[in-house]
């Protein structure tokens, strides 16, 4: 695909005026700036997060290896650093609706994927969050850029009241390349790409924020994890939207091709996710997924 395709896309954008205040929140109150702790409040913000592992994939650090891991980011960039960059660049601005509910799915969806793949919630110190939490937060990438980009006709084809409803909902990718051009798996492949991040986040990015249509053609278990914790997320009230491309059948399907001790923890971390919702973000019960 040429890169020209993909004019008018807003791939990143200025941290929000949110994460600089728990920044200097914690200056303030005198907890250590670990990568970590940065890590989980840069990844309120997927563009934050993105625009992180962008720079620490940069040619200038000589690095071996691509980062896909925030926390490993930070601590290339230096958690000082990183601090100042966040505090002094932020902004504070009107965020269409459509990105403030992405946003809030990808926070979840990480959390879950690192819970699934490392056996406990990502915490600051201990189980700071790594490849599969990195994973779960740009799973969506694709739909969070169209939904920043062009944000009337992004609200337009996720409307599926009776009366708005402009399309089959259960086609995702129609609409979207009718309308822009390219659809948000085409979009998350070539932001991962733009962005020099490891393959195996590509890959997921190349979703789209959707199930895998057929999951045992995968020869990476990293994507049918990071279905699965999408669909938990979204089964606890964390869904950005209730538009239809949910395919329930191929997140179940995903299921049964992980390892024996993820799947037996599935139904553990759905009970977690009742009992001891998100304190940050608020299930909405009326965007839940078909």
């Amino acid at each position: 695909m040429e890169p020209t395709l993909f004019t008018g896309l807003t791939l990143l954008r200025p941290p929000l005026e949110s994460l600089a205040e728990r920044i200097r929140n914690m200056i303030e109150t005198g907890l250590p700036l670990e990568a970590g702790a940065l890590a989980l409040i840069a990844a309120r913000d997927p563009f934050t997060a993105a625009g992180l592992l962008k720079r620490a994939n940069n040619a200038y650090y000589g690095l071996r290896n691509t980062v896909g891991s925030l926390t490993q980011a930070i601590e290339v960039l230096e958690p000082p650093s990183v601090a100042r960059m966040l505090m002094s660049t932020n902004m504070d601005f009107h965020e269409p609706d459509a990105v403030v509910a992405i946003r809030r799915e990808a926070y979840a969806t990480a959390h879950i994927s690192h819970r699934l793949a490392e056996g406990s919630w990502p915490r600051a110190t201990g189980a700071p969050p790594g490849m599969a939490f990195s994973a779960g937060l740009l799973y969506s990438y694709g739909s969070l850029v169209l939904a920043q980009s062009f944000p009337s006709q992004y609200g337009a084809i996720t409307d599926v009241s009776p009366q708005t409803i402009l399309f089959d909902t259960h086609d995702w990718r129609t609409p979207q390349q009718l309308l822009f051009g390219f659809d948000a798996a085409e979009t998350g492949a070539f932001a991962g790409l733009r962005f020099a991040l490891p393959p195996e986040l590509v890959d997921v990015m190349s979703l789209g924020g959707h199930p895998i249509a057929h999951p045992s053609t995968l020869s990476s278990s990293l994507p049918l994890l990071v279905c699965v914790a999408s669909q938990l997320a979204a089964d606890a009230g964390y869904a950005a939207t209730a538009y239809g491309s949910r395919d329930v059948e191929s997140a179940d399907a995903a299921r049964h091709l992980l390892d024996e001790h993820l799947e037996c923890s599935i139904d553990a971390v759905a009970a977690e996710l009742l009992s001891h919702p998100f304190s940050s973000i608020r299930p909405v019960e009326t965007h839940q997924a078909s």
